[in-house]
């Protein structure tokens, strides 16, 4: 398998799978709201982006970091 081949077989790899976990999310959510009710579901996703802001500013580029850390021993 040449390098284009194999790029283009990771990259719908990559796609199908982000495509298969954003329809999870989505009927996860449904059920959620669903099971929980409009208040509590408000304050359940007012939570989630009051923690994803800070998740923002706590990552601050460390996966990178880290992904090249472990590279280098590989």
């Amino acid at each position: 398998m040449n390098t284009v081949q194999r790029i283009a077989k990771n990259t719908a790899t990559l796609f199908a799978a982000q495509f298969v976990v954003t329809i999870l999310s989505l009927v996860l959510f449904i059920f959620i709201a669903r099971s929980l009710g409009d208040v509590i579901f408000g304050k359940f996703s007012f939570a989630l982006a009051f923690t994803a802001i800070f998740a923002v500013f706590s990552d601050l580029g460390y996966d990178t970091m880290l992904l090249k850390r472990w590279s280098w021993k590989m």
